[in-house]
């Protein structure tokens, strides 16, 4: 007993040096984490210096808060009782404050190192290794505690504490007025857009699956006339579908790709390309996904969480259920984000993450998963048929209409292993050429098959007359926006059966559903509804990283300097039947023509070098990008006929 109560009991009475020492210790463990985060690949990356300076002091500043308010409850009751024995006690309780925040701190340091250089850590720690994390961070715990105890007399001679009692009460009121400037700076509550809000749900609304393979090109299916019968089911589709027969993608990636869907916003308005990029500010909310919800869909998406995943990518509002995840935000995280700027609420919950993960891990209540358990296939990873299964469960089981997003990955390159071997057999499908065209070929004949399996269940569960079935892709075969992709939407009964024959691309297809559903398109939208007409002659433009990257841990970046094109190396403008497209590293402008377009193009509409290249300066500079070095036109490299 006497050991436990000199272990509790400072030597020294000094609630001066208790408050400093959280103070201190609080703003140590916001810079090092602060530290940590913007020195690697994250949403962070390419914020200016001066929001980083601002997140890293809010967030300290807010930390400082929390840790003080208990010790402020502890010193007030400590002067309320004025007895010696309790108030010294309720000094020595509120020592484990900093005591926490520093061997939390001294946990995460330990455990970034080991796993940075010997690639092992408390995230693949598991049994026996697991439970002395747990004997570590305990002794941690008690060394800081012991420390703390120790020292708290001692930093009241510190010269500018040492001088008079109310010193301590400036710089306290400094960390009050500097949260407050701060919490202003950062705040920003979610004003949703006024269109959006006053919708109304509606009876009778009809399901909505868009289903996307990966890196489909239009030229390899049988749907736009390949000479291999390669998709038969989705021409049966067609024969009662609206078709696109010149259909393009926004970006180069499918993130960036599928958001531009979603949002009906290029990419270079919400800056997403791919991970570590995130939807920010009133772009997390303002999605197709979110409109549907509020109509009262259930929205359930069922992609791959490497490529693409609503929760990483910081879509708000909008799914009930991704990759097997059923979506309930925490009482924190909504808050966070209903009170703060995207940057801000976000840095946020995952400074507070990244321990309460780790915590749960080594105190054996949840298992961390690591980065190599994420990106294995898994029952809702690459395999395509458990993801069809479990559409068609929420399908037949939902009393609300659905929304799902299935993205198909069989036919994801460069190494394709299809079912069915029409075109690749009696070749090693071990031994395989990259992007080998039959195998290729029929891991399109296996996406069509899937198609055909929903549509069979549906038709069986008497739901394919109160459905909208859009098939299409993210990108062109290895991630080309130059290529026509699929583009097939079957309305109810046949509704709209037609083909269009003007340009469409991605940014088009939530304003095209909104006017099926009879809702007004938001003014945030930047794509047109080809619902009943075909699309203007506007040129179509897409982004991408370009050539130029290296890997960092496991993630592709740009190696040039990230102003002032963000992460894009690239832009490319689709006009009629001619492509141009720059590479803005290099500062070279090529152009060539739309494989096997369709339809005729009028010359007087089209747009030149000149004209393409005034248009993708146009389109960055209305974003916000730096343009000046975009002045005169780059010598054109013409493609190869």
């Amino acid at each position: 007993m006497k050991e436990v109560r000199n272990l509790l009991l400072p030597a020294k009475f000094s609630w001066k040096g208790l408050f400093v020492m959280a103070v201190i210790s609080a703003y140590l463990y916001v810079f090092f984490e602060w530290l940590f985060i913007i020195t690697k690949p994250s949403f962070l990356t390419t914020a200016s210096i001066f929001l980083k300076i601002e997140i890293l002091l809010f967030s300290a500043s807010l930390l400082t808060v929390i840790c003080v308010l208990p010790l402020a409850v502890l010193f007030g009751a400590a002067a309320l009782v004025r007895q010696e024995n309790f108030n010294t006690l309720l000094l020595g309780l509120g020592a484990a404050v900093p005591a926490g925040a520093v061997s939390a701190l001294a946990l995460l340091m330990i455990d970034n190192f080991t796993y940075t250089i010997f690639k092992f850590g408390i995230v693949s720690a598991d049994g026996l290794p697991r439970a002395l994390y747990l004997v570590g961070f305990l002794l941690l715990f008690l060394l800081a505690f012991r420390e703390t105890r120790k020292n708290m007399a001692s930093i009241e001679n510190w010269p500018l504490l040492a001088r008079r009692p109310t010193v301590p009460l400036l710089p306290l009121a400094g960390w009050v007025l500097l949260s407050l400037v701060l919490f202003y700076q950062g705040s920003g509550i979610r004003k949703d857009d006024q269109a959006t809000a006053a919708l109304a749900r509606k009876g009778g609304l009809p399901n909505i699956l868009l289903i996307t393979a990966d890196g489909l090109k239009a030229t390899h299916t049988s749907l736009y006339g390949y000479e291999r019968n390669t998709t038969p089911n989705l021409v049966h589709l067609s024969e009662t579908s609206l078709v696109a027969e010149n259909y393009f993608n926004n970006a180069a990636g499918t993130t960036g790709s599928l958001l531009s869907i979603y949002t009906s916003k290029s990419s270079a308005t919400t800056r997403v390309m791919s991970f570590p990029d995130i939807l920010k500010g009133e772009d997390a909310y303002q999605h197709l996904p979110n409109i549907l919800k509020r109509l009262g869909y259930y929205n359930i998406q069922y992609t791959h969480p490497v490529h693409v995943d609503a929760i990483k990518q910081n879509v708000l509002a909008g799914f009930d259920e991704i990759n097997g995840k059923m979506v309930q935000q925490s009482g924190v995280q909504s808050m966070l984000n209903q009170y703060l700027k995207t940057d801000y609420a976000y840095f946020l919950y995952e400074l507070g993450n990244r321990i309460v993960d780790r915590m749960r891990h080594i105190t054996f209540n949840k298992k961390m998963i690591t980065q190599q358990e994420l990106v294995q296939p898994s029952e809702f990873g690459i395999e395509d048929p458990p993801k069809v299964k479990r559409i068609l469960q929420v399908l037949e089981q939902s009393d609300r209409p659905v929304f799902t997003h299935l993205h198909w990955m069989g036919t994801h390159g460069a190494d394709f292993y299809p079912t069915n071997r029409i075109y690749s057999q009696g070749k090693n499908i071990e031994q395989q050429q990259k992007w080998d065209r039959d195998f290729y070929d029929d891991s399109i004949v296996d996406f069509d098959a899937g198609v055909a399996k929903i549509i069979d269940a549906l038709v069986e569960m008497g739901m394919y007359d109160n459905t909208i079935i859009i098939v299409s892709s993210d990108h062109g075969q290895n991630y080309t926006t130059t290529d026509r992709i699929p583009l097939l939407i079957h309305f109810p009964a046949g509704q709209y059966q037609r083909e269009v024959m003007g340009n469409v691309q991605g940014l088009d297809i939530a304003p095209t559903l909104l006017e099926y559903l009879g809702i007004p398109r938001p003014a945030w939208m930047e794509g047109e509804s080809f619902l009943t007409r075909d699309p203007d002659i506007s040129p179509i433009i897409a982004v991408g990283v370009g050539h130029k990257k290296i890997r960092v841990g496991d993630t592709l970046v740009d190696r040039s300097d990230l102003p002032p094109f963000y992460q894009y190396g690239m832009i490319n403008v689709v006009s009629c039947d001619t492509w141009y497209q720059l590479d803005l590293m290099d500062f070279r402008l090529e152009t060539g023509k739309v494989p096997d377009y369709v339809g005729s193009c009028d010359a007087a509409a089209a747009v030149d070098e000149q004209g393409a290249f005034a248009l993708m300066r146009e389109h960055l500079a209305e974003r916000g990008f730096d343009v000046s070095s975009l002045q005169t036109l780059p010598q054109v490299a013409k493609e190869a006929p």
